[in-house]
């Protein structure tokens, strides 16, 4: 019980929201100017609404509980705005507003002027035409894009991602939309994308760097890459 609250009218939500008729709290303390009496919860944890705002935590977001909603990825959008996981200000665009892909730790979103991914702006990209290949790995009619920053491809017909931060083309190959310079695309296979390791038939790559001394013709068949490093390859029992 809140020391100050009215024993006789208190409830308590959850563990951080309460109200008694007089006010509503967070965490114990008064949040201010709101309305006791249409106070709820909403199906989030950390929001709840009055007849006059939405709030996230103890602060108010939204002037427009009517047209709240609450979206995927933890964004949520009234009928003037869309908010981030925040509570910040996404877009002013949320009639038009879409979630694209939201897959693999990357969120991405468009309204009619602009692409995000997990919050970021991605420059110039045209939402028309916008969508996600895989993992970070995305294009519109012109570009290709890894997370917000574009990707210089040598041929843009043969362009493909692969596993985690990697994709191909016809002539090179790609970490994060970086080329790994004299990497093999077409003998070019990922290892282990969780610890960034890979190889074509004559060398293997940590990231963009040549492991030294590791030659993948004598890798044991059949045994799983476990860890890599720029002067190792470590495989299971």
């Amino acid at each position: 019980m809140i020391r100050s609250s009215d024993a006789t009218s208190f409830k308590a939500f959850d563990t951080t929201y309460a109200k008694d008729k007089s006010n509503a709290y967070f965490d114990g303390h008064p949040i201010p100017a709101a309305d006791a009496t249409t106070f709820a919860v909403l199906d989030r944890g950390g929001f709840a609404k009055d007849r006059n705002h939405v709030y996230q935590l103890d602060r108010p977001i939204s002037d427009d509980p009517a047209h709240f909603e609450l979206l995927d990825g933890g964004l949520s959008k009234d009928s003037t705005a869309v908010y981030w996981t925040d509570g910040g200000v996404l877009s002013d665009d949320p009639a038009h507003f879409a979630i694209v892909s939201n897959n693999d730790h990357y969120l991405f979103t468009k309204d009619s002027r602009t692409v995000h991914v997990n919050g970021k702006p991605i420059a110039d990209a045209d939402p028309t035409t916008f969508h996600v290949l895989q993992g970070a790995y995305a294009q519109d009619g012109r570009r290709f894009f890894y997370f917000t920053d574009p990707v210089i491809v040598a041929g843009a017909a043969s362009f493909r991602a692969l596993d985690g931060p990697y994709a191909g083309d016809a002539r090179r190959v790609y970490w994060i939309g970086k080329v790994i310079d004299g990497a093999d695309p077409a003998t070019f296979r990922v290892l282990n994308a969780a610890f960034e390791c890979s190889a074509d038939a004559a060398r293997a790559y940590y990231r963009q760097s040549v492991i030294v001394g590791a030659d993948p013709r004598t890798f044991p068949p059949g045994r799983a890459v476990t860890n890599c490093t720029e002067t190792s390859v470590s495989f299971a029992d």
